[in-house]
Parts: structure tokens; C-alpha cells; sequence
């Protein structure tokens, strides 16, 4: 948020103004209106906030931490399960009350359904060791990333959960398939 918003906290901007599906999980889970702006990617909203065109948004860290470092805008929340090393006197939303807006941004390996169990198995174990690797664990951290290690089956759970949480936010939005 811009530095000359009055705002100080997240409370404060339960009737603001934010991006994408975040808002939509606001409105069903505090009963405030959040209408959602859609860019063509974070680079884009970036002048826009410094401007004052638009006053919350929700990035990964990395695209706005030299921002905050500068005091150019303000970080209030971040929707991670924990703390962010880089920002560590930022609350997450769950500390806030607002357990709803706890997210991260994910990627996973994917392959089609029928491929045998001892690939799958070969294929996880062959990117857990590269993403322990140092030269991955330093790209990712200058992205503002985190990997995960874990099995094929803890993602698949993962997912499996990801699916009515992201179904329900689209339904309340009105949303409509195109």
C-alpha cells in the first residue's frame, strides 16, 4: 500500500481496494466488498500503487521488498502460513484473525495420469534433490520463494485441498467460465 494511505493496519482496510482472488476470499470471509482489478502482471500495478491509483495489493515479496525497504509502501500483511524472513516484523493474516486469507503462491511437477508409480516416485526424487541444491535454494530466494520438500502423495493431498477452498472463492465471486 502506498505510504500516504492513511491505513495502518489491515483491519483498517476491510472496505479497500485489492487484486485478483484475495478480495473474493475477503468478501466471503469478513463480509467486506473488495473489488478485484485485474493487470497484465505485478510490474504493471507497480506505478499505479506509487501513484495512488489503486491502494492494497497483493504481491510476492520479492516484487516489492526494495519498495518497502525504501518506505515507499507500506506492508501490512503477509498471507503465508508464517512470517516472512525478509519481512519479519510483518504479521501473517492468520495472526491477524483472518485465517481465510492464508495462501501462498505454489508450483508443482506434473505428469499424465497412468504414468507407472516407480517414475513418479524416480521423477519427485529427482527434483527434491534439485531443489535442495544451492544454486536453486539462491535463485528461488531472489524470487522471494520457498521450496517444499515433499512426496508425490503429500502433493496430491495438497491439491486435493486446494480444490473446494479455490471453488468456493470462485462461486461467491460470480465468476462465470468463458
Amino acid at each position: 500500500m502506498p505510504r500516504s494511505i492513511p491505513a495502518s493496519s489491515v483491519s483498517a482496510l476491510r472496505r479497500g481496494r485489492c487484486r485478483n482472488c484475495l478480495p473474493n476470499i475477503s468478501i466471503t470471509g469478513t463480509g467486506s466488498i473488495s473489488p478485484a482489478f485485474p493487470y497484465r502482471g505485478g510490474a504493471l500495478v507497480i506505478p499505479d500503487m506509487l501513484g495512488g491509483r489503486i491502494h492494497v495489493y497483493w504481491p510476492t515479496p520479492a516484487t516489492v521488498l526494495p519498495l518497502i525497504r525504501e518506505g515507499k509502501i507500506k506492508a501490512l500483511a503477509i498471507s503465508s502460513p508464517q512470517r516472512s524472513p525478509d519481512l519479519p516484523d510483518v504479521p501473517t493474516m492468520k495472526e491477524l484473525g483472518l485465517d481465510e486469507l492464508t495462501l501462498e503462491f505454489w508450483a508443482g511437477m506434473w505428469a499424465p495420469a497412468g504414468v507407472p508409480a516407480d517414475v513418479v516416485e524416480k521423477l519427485n526424487a529427482a527434483v527434491n534433490e534439485a531443489l535442495q541444491s544451492s544454486e536453486m535454494i539462491a535463485s528461488m530466494k531472489k524470487l522471494g520463494f520457498e521450496s517444499r520438500i515433499a512426496s508425490s502423495q503429500d502433493f496430491a493431498a495438497f491439491v486435493a485441498a486446494e480444490i473446494p477452498r479455490w471453488t468456493a472463492v470462485v462461486n461467491a465471486s460470480g465468476v462465470k467460465s468463458q
